[in-house]
């Protein structure tokens, strides 16, 4: 005699387990896969003020504020905007871009915090 008792539930889980622990390795291999470039802004001012990224990949953007006050990390032709705190940093993702160059800035001191993803 076969004994169903429980079995939806059990497959209910493992079901649940395997898309979870799937979902997991996409977003590990997702990680993997995207290069992260990393700039220092410092004295109102980044380093470097230039990244060049292949076109049609995404990538990750570190940013290290070594100043005291907070800067707002931000490119409207990168679609993100993000506070780094003072001596703090963050991490901007960025879309597959196509081939072209991308402006971004310090909205705090847009002036002189200025920079540039080119995309090739």
């Amino acid at each position: 005699m076969l004994c169903l008792h429980g079995a939806p539930k059990r497959v209910a889980l493992f079901t649940a387990a395997t898309l979870a622990l799937a979902a997991f390795a996409s977003l590990t291999a997702e990680a993997a896969e995207s290069k992260t470039y990393e700039i220092t802004l410092k004295d109102q001012a980044f380093m470097p003020s230039e990244l060049k990224v292949p076109a049609g990949t995404a990538f990750i953007i570190k940013v290290k504020n070594e100043n005291d006050a907070p800067a707002e990390f931000e490119s409207k032709d990168l679609k993100f905007e993000k506070v780094v705190a003072g001596h703090a940093e963050i991490l901007a993702k960025v879309k597959a871009l196509p081939g072209g160059t991308f402006e971004f800035y310090d909205e705090y001191h847009e002036d002189t915090a200025r920079g540039t993803v080119v995309a090739e």
